[in-house]
């Protein structure tokens, strides 16, 4: 029994270990995937992490509340 997340990781790690075998991919290629994987995350999570602060600075002002009815 494994959960998602965990059977993710399995598959991937799986798919890298045929492709070493089969000579599809090389290490370099891997390293080059990772770094663009690792570039793609940050910006996401620092989108993420932006609005969060933004969002909250939004409902402890509660500008809504201040707009005439």
């Amino acid at each position: 029994m494994a959960t998602p997340t965990e059977v993710g990781l399995l598959a991937s790690l799986y798919a890298l270990f045929l492709g070493l075998i089969y000579r599809e991919a090389s290490f370099k290629g891997f390293v080059n995937c990772l770094k663009s994987s690792i570039k793609s995350t940050s910006l996401i999570m620092y989108i993420i992490a932006v609005s969060t602060v933004a969002g909250w600075i939004y409902t402890y002002e509660g500008p809504p509340r201040r707009l005439p009815s």
